[in-house]
């Protein structure tokens, strides 16, 4: 739904970080090609789906020291 919604690219989505989500102001900010940082806003719809794969579906971290959780998409490998 972010992909569709804000027209990201795939490689922007995965490297986004959870300092990079502004809920609240309703915007991403994204390192897009040529290590250019750019502010990209998140519809209403597309704000509520994140929101509930934050609080529902995304993995708690074991050991919050990693950086891994860093990340806004985490798998659990």
């Amino acid at each position: 739904m972010l992909l569709l919604d804000t027209g990201l690219r795939i490689g922007e989505l995965v490297n986004l970080k959870m300092d990079d989500v502004h809920m609240d102001d309703g915007y991403l900010k994204v390192m897009g090609k040529g290590k250019k940082e750019r502010i990209v806003p998140i519809g209403n719809n597309a704000q509520r789906a994140l929101q509930r794969y934050l609080f529902r579906f995304r993995p708690k971290p074991i050991n919050p020291v990693i950086d891994m959780y860093s990340y806004l998409l985490v798998t659990n490998l």
